[in-house]
């Protein structure tokens, strides 16, 4: 029966009788409607990540038993993310796309009883390449949600174990691991609006280094602390067309960064004759860069936010240690600062900033601070 002919059936019906089919009619033409009118369905943030794994803690050592070395984080592999279609959130914290490499943690240490050396600390794992590329829409709403974003990151490396008992010295901290390439090449349109929302960022970065192992007896020396890990390189690259605005407050345009991790710190201790660890040095940056072809256009409406950012960081040293004894050496030296590597813009796109306290393009390479001599 068509349309008509079922309202016109309904009309000639008794009441009670068309009262419930024209119901039914009713229903009918709404749910042709509602399947008729597409979704307008929000589209997931496409991630990818690879972690490697953590290192397993080293065991404890006994009365004549040895402790064993913490083991070694595990390395990162690369990851590419190629997106094709459109990127939408409103939710905060939700991001657009990422790729994402991380190595694991060294893991501590045993550490030694009674008598005997404590075990070292296990070396962070490298990051490895992260790397973006998209030419779509990505519209991003929440705050604390980035649009697009590189990350490679080096683990943590693990504490030295502790010598406690008549005398042993401290375990040394592990290094932390390497920050890999980090690269996202841009050419679409970006718009985000909430506070703290980056548009397009690439980050490498090391990871800390390990602190040294206490040592604590009769006699002993303090392990050494772990060096911090470098970072990689981070670029972004915007073809012609790109179009990248951040409406929020602390939400810069494009962010390309490169910072070495800090050093692990030295450890330390006492007894009849003791001497302190050192600390270990501070991670060397990579380059950090941004291209920007002809024909690129970058705003951003907030305050604290500049429409580009390159920065290479170096780790900071970390500062000596302590102790006491009747036979003490003194106090340790503060370790080096990581170096810096070059930080550039190459750009000929057209930028404007109008929030209070945000720059049109900042550049900075700044090398890491040494640590301090433990005065006592």
């Amino acid at each position: 029966m068509c349309l008509a002919s079922r309202v016109s059936a309904a009309v000639r019906a008794p009441p009670f009788v068309a009262g419930r089919r024209l119901g039914r009619v009713c229903a009918t033409i709404l749910a042709c409607w509602l399947l008729a009118v597409p979704a307008q369905a929000q589209t997931a943030p496409d991630v990818r990540s690879s972690t490697g794994s953590a290192g397993a803690a080293g065991s404890n050592g006994g009365s004549g038993v040895p402790s064993a070395t913490g083991g070694a984080g595990g390395v990162g592999s690369g990851v590419s993310l190629v997106i094709g279609s459109e990127l939408s959130s409103a939710e905060p914290g939700v991001q657009g796309g990422e790729a994402i490499s991380s190595g694991g943690a060294g893991g501590s240490g045993g550490s030694a009883y009674v008598a005997g050396n404590a075990a070292g600390g296990g070396a962070g794992g490298d990051g490895g390449s992260a790397m973006v590329q998209d030419s779509s829409s990505v519209q991003i709403a929440g705050a604390s949600a980035y649009g697009l974003l590189a990350d490679s990151a080096g683990g943590a490396g693990g504490a030295g174990g502790s010598a406690l008992g008549l005398g042993g010295g401290g375990g040394n901290g592990g290094n932390g691991g390497n920050g890999g390439k980090a690269l996202v090449q841009f050419g679409g349109s970006l718009d985000t609006s909430g506070t703290y929302s980056f548009g397009v960022g690439a980050f490498s970065s090391g990871g800390a280094g390990g602190n040294g192992g206490v040592s604590k007896g009769l006699g002993g020396s303090g392990g050494l602390g772990g060096t911090g890990g470098g970072g990689g390189s981070a670029t972004v690259d915007l073809a012609t067309g790109a179009a990248v605005r951040t409406r929020g407050d602390a939400a810069a345009g494009i962010v390309a960064r490169s910072w070495g991790s800090n050093s692990g710190g030295g450890g330390g201790g006492g007894g009849i004759v003791f001497n302190p660890g050192g600390a270990g040095s501070g991670g060397a940056a990579g380059s950090a860069s941004v291209n920007a072809a002809q024909g690129v256009d970058i705003r951003t409406g907030g305050s604290n936010s500049d429409a580009i950012d390159a920065q290479s960081i170096g780790g900071g040293g970390s500062q000596g240690a302590g102790g006491f004894g009747l036979f003490y050496t003194g106090g340790s030296n503060g370790s080096d600062g990581g170096n810096a590597q070059a930080a550039s813009v190459d750009s000929s796109a057209s930028v404007r900033t109008t929030g209070s306290s945000s720059q049109g393009i900042a550049v900075v390479s700044i090398g890491g601070g040494g640590g301090l001599q433990w005065r006592w």
